[in-house]
């Protein structure tokens, strides 16, 4: 599957002069060639050196990847996977993100903030609840109107495929969007599977 969403509207200030606008690909990861797998790595690597790995992803491939060319230069990237959840006793359909970064040269321009826009109403389209990541620099997403929870939260403790099995700690870089009206319950998380 490719969707592409137009960045140009959502975030002006993030093309200038006769630059063409950019575009965020939604493309399926078992549809990705080796060479996007190659620029994902790259990007993720210089956006986050200390977890840089040799290959496009961390803990497991998510189901989708928001990809933002600039020409044939990839400066945007956007891990996704929906998943059921459990909140106290209620499942809860989110669409998790994972590794959101933009290239260096781009930043400041509303590149990440106009990624973040254009998939509100994707994941709403498909009928998902909330948008959900675990982030250390808040900024970017409270300027965005998520909001920050701390909660219990239980998960597939996962590293270099290996499996540690589960752990259970109190976290407070939960970041969430509400997609509908479904509100957010006050209950511990199980996140069924690995952490974004």
């Amino acid at each position: 599957m490719r969707l592409t969403l137009s960045l140009q509207s959502r975030s002006p200030g993030a093309v200038h002069g006769d630059q063409a606008p950019l575009l965020m690909d939604l493309t399926a990861e078992l549809d990705l060639s080796p060479r996007e797998h190659e620029a994902i790595t790259a990007l993720r690597n210089s956006c986050f050196p200390a977890y840089a790995m040799p290959r496009s992803y961390s803990k497991q491939r998510p189901h989708l990847r928001g990809l933002v060319w600039q020409g044939a230069q990839l400066v945007g990237h956007v891990g996704l996977d929906q998943r059921m959840i459990a909140v106290g006793d209620q499942p809860v359909a989110i669409l998790g993100l994972i590794d959101l970064c933009v290239a260096p040269a781009m930043r400041g321009q509303g590149v990440a903030s106009a990624m973040l826009a254009e998939l509100q109403p994707f994941a709403r389209s498909k009928g998902l609840d909330y948008l959900f990541l675990i982030a250390d620099d808040p900024s970017l997403y409270l300027a965005n109107g998520f909001v920050q929870i701390t909660q219990y939260c239980s998960w597939l403790r996962i590293n270099d495929f290996k499996n540690y099995g589960v752990a259970v700690e109190l976290l407070d870089d939960i970041f969430i969007k509400a997609l509908s009206d479904t509100p957010w319950p006050n209950r511990p998380i199980d996140l069924l599977g690995y952490m974004f």
